[in-house]
Formats: C-alpha cells, structure tokens, sequence
C-alpha cells in the first residue's frame, strides 16, 4: 500500500491518553490493551487498519486480542506453559491464522509476574517477580511450550539439535532451548536476558516516541521506526536471510535520518511497500511482538519506568 493509500485517521491526534488509569487495569485487560493498541498502530511492513495480509486481518489480531485478554486474567491459577498452550489454541480457533504466538510467548511470563507482583507502578518488583518466574519455568511449562509452537505452525525457535520443537519431549528446558535460539530470535533472546530489551530498550523507546509525538498511535509508529533502524527484526533474518534483514535496518534508517514519521510521507511509504513486498515474507513481526510486551511494561507503569 503506498502512503498516499493510508487512512486518514492514521493522521488524526488523538485525545491524551490516560496512563494512570490504565496502570489500575486488571492483568488480562492489560494485556488486551497491548495486544490492541499494537494490531491497530500503522506500523511498516504489519498489518493495521487499511493494511491487511491475504491470510491475516486486523480483526484476527483484535479477537486473538480478546483471546488473550481473557487467558491470562487467569495468570495466578495457570503455569506459564498453560498460558501459552491456551492462548495459541484459543486464538488459532478464533482466527485464520498464526496471529499471536510471538505476542504470546513474550507476555505469558509478563501476565505472571504482573499477576504475583501485587502493587501496579512498580517496575523494578515487576522485573523481580519475572525473574522468579523464568527460573521457576519446569519441564512441563517447555513441553506445553513446545507443543502450542507447533500447533501454531511456526519455525525458528526450536531449531537447535538438542531442542527441535518438532520433537515429541516428556521433558524440555525451556530457558536452555532459548538460550540456544537467542541469536537468531530476539524473543528467545527475552528468555534467557530476563527480558532485558523489554525493560531498557523497548519501553524506553515506545515511551520517548509517545511522549515526542504527544499522541499514543502515532507514537507507536514512531517508535517502531526507531526500533527498526537500530535493531535487526529476527523474524524477517529467519525468513528472509542476514543480508535482506540488515537491507531492512538500513532502509528503516533512512526514514529515521529524514525524520518522516509521517505514514503519508514519501519515504515511509517507499521502506513499507519494501517491507510488504515478496508475499509480506519482510513483514518485521518481531519486532511489532516486542512492541505488545513493550506497550504492556508502559501500561503497567503508568507510563513511569522509573
């Protein structure tokens, strides 16, 4: 879709959002604000209102929103693993495709720890209670893992000899199978970092960009330039090869020198018609997941991560 082609409302500032408000969310309507805000952000190359793959939509990314949503208000009484096993079969039920499984693995542990953290606003006991969380993980929590990756069709995390998600396992360890996938898979990488780009990357970023944009979608966007051009998306590296991925960064940081965060401008337009072009095989998913565990970091804060 070329720029001229983007909606109007993409262009529309929009009413302050209300952090505060949002941080009393409980966890399950936290998470499906995240997953929400990020389906309907424009951001290059991904789906979003008046851009849509042949296979996947904007309402598949909303009702796997809702699906998520209501999986993990749940968090205190299911494991991780079960999280995630729920989550992708609910979703793969309620939509055509593969929509969230990245979206999933990221905030499955978050919904946990925001679950056992108590107190909202308190980033630094959210980082402490994720941490138990991922050294808590069992071998159950890996095989239920495993499995919702391959009920979702998807390849690149389990391709180490010793950890193939097309394996049948009583027994995974799941940081380990992680920590083996962590360089060629920026969400593998949360896992085995106690998600250190989330916290001091990703939410940073998405919140410098919110607050420089003064309007919440827009900053999104904004943001998911910035990202793009000093990070490699893992998912287009996995698909696409090393030399096509560092093509993309480079492309992103074009857009990010010119300072056209403007969807109509002409060189967003050009990096997002790059993106979407070879059957969307460049689409950045990874980095739009990050977003969704970013967005969910900012909603529990209150939009202080301090």
């Amino acid at each position: 879709m070329s720029s001229k082609e983007l909606p109007i409302s993409s262009s529309i500032r929009q009413t302050p959002f209300d952090w505060q408000a949002a941080a009393n969310l409980s966890v399950g309507a936290a998470v499906g604000l995240a997953c929400t805000l990020e389906a309907t952000a424009v951001k290059a190359g991904n789906v979003f209102p008046g851009q849509e793959f042949h296979d996947l939509g904007v309402a598949d990314f909303l009702a796997a929103a809702a699906v998520c949503s209501c999986v993990m208000e749940r968090a205190d009484d299911f494991s991780t693993g079960q999280l995630v096993l729920e989550s992708v079969q609910r979703s793969r039920a309620a939509t055509r495709s593969n929509a969230n499984l990245g979206i999933v693995l990221l905030l499955a542990p978050l919904a946990k720890a925001a679950a056992a953290g108590g107190r909202h606003r308190d980033i630094a006991a959210l980082r402490q209670q994720l941490t138990l969380q991922l050294t808590n993980l069992t071998p159950d929590d890996g095989r239920l893992v495993f499995q919702a990756i391959r009920e979702a069709a998807a390849g690149g995390l389990g391709d180490a000899e010793s950890h193939d998600v097309n394996a049948t396992q009583a027994d995974v360890d799941l940081l380990e199978a992680m920590r083996m996938g962590r360089d060629r898979d920026k969400i593998a990488e949360q896992y085995s970092t106690g998600f250190a780009f989330v916290f001091e990357t990703m939410a940073p970023c998405l919140q410098r960009a919110i607050a420089d944009e003064g309007d919440l979608l827009r900053g999104i966007s904004r943001a998911q330039i910035a990202l793009l051009a000093d990070h490699i998306d893992t998912l287009i590296q996995r698909k696409c090869g090393a030399a096509i991925a560092e093509e993309a960064k480079q492309r992103a940081r074009i857009v990010y020198d010119a300072g056209a965060f403007d969807v109509r401008s002409p060189e967003w337009g050009s990096l997002n018609d790059w993106l979407c072009g070879d059957g969307n095989r460049r689409n950045p998913g990874t980095t739009a997941d990050l977003i969704a565990a970013g967005l969910f970091v900012l909603i529990r804060s209150g939009f202080s991560l301090a």
